[in-house]
């Protein structure tokens, strides 16, 4: 697979966590393993400095992505993050607060991942917290959140048989088993939310957070429906 995975460079230690082991005990050592089972390069392991601003932590991103805006041999499959997210954004430098308009901060992010890989179905596993919920009430499927925008922006640039993958809650960044889809599904403007792999206390559930922690979320955001389902018979 020829994939960029960007994760932070560094752990952020906060007042109620002074300790924090968040890069060096989940972020980086998934990120490697995630890029060693796909056979991806280390240096499509960007690290992003997050001791910058957003705004510069983004310009880390943007132009690691557009690195690879030039002949379809250097065209990406699939760009991967394993870094702190939240319902309306992620600790790389893309978010947006309170009322303001996601699309903006969306659509560059989704424009410069499909110049990047010229896929329609290009896929993006948000490893994680949270970017498949949305603060919003009475939604449908993290509709409005993070994840769900993204999947619209890519739609909206061209991109519309795309896949994003989010978690709805704070948890482990490759072991939450409360995972979303979000489909382009040929919708020029994204859609409605996304749709559960297993539902939560269903009669997949304890099979579907097994098969994660047993390693099948490296494969879990390229597979279809019946594929991770056959697993968990």
């Amino acid at each position: 697979m020829n994939a960029l995975i960007f994760t932070p460079d560094r752990n952020t230690p906060t007042k109620a966590n002074p300790k924090a082991r968040d890069y060096t005990g989940a972020f980086r050592p998934m990120a490697n393993k995630f890029a060693e089972h796909h056979g991806i390069t280390k240096e499509k392991i960007i690290r992003i400095d997050v001791s910058k601003s957003m705004p510069e932590r983004k310009a880390q991103v943007l132009a690691a992505i557009q690195s690879y805006h030039g002949d379809l041999g250097t065209k990406l499959d699939s760009v991967a993050f394993f870094c702190h997210g939240y319902p309306t954004g992620i600790q790389l430098g893309f978010s947006w607060r309170g009322k303001a308009d996601p699309k903006p901060v969306m659509d560059e992010l989704a424009q410069a991942l499909y110049a990047a890989t010229d896929r329609n179905d290009i896929c993006v596993p948000l490893f994680c917290c949270s970017t498949a919920d949305t603060k919003k009430k009475n939604v449908v499927g993290g509709d409005g959140g993070f994840a769900d925008e993204l999947r619209d922006a890519l739609c909206r640039v061209g991109a519309n048989e795309n896949r994003v993958v989010g978690h709805i809650t704070a948890g482990h960044t490759t072991n939450n088993p409360y995972v979303r889809f979000f489909d382009g599904s040929l919708m020029p403007e994204g859609g409605t939310g996304g749709y559960w792999i297993a539902r939560p206390g269903g009669p997949m559930w304890v099979k579907w957070a097994k098969f994660l922690r047993e390693g099948g979320w490296m494969d879990m955001p390229y597979m279809d429906l019946e594929e991770i389902r056959a697993k968990l018979v």
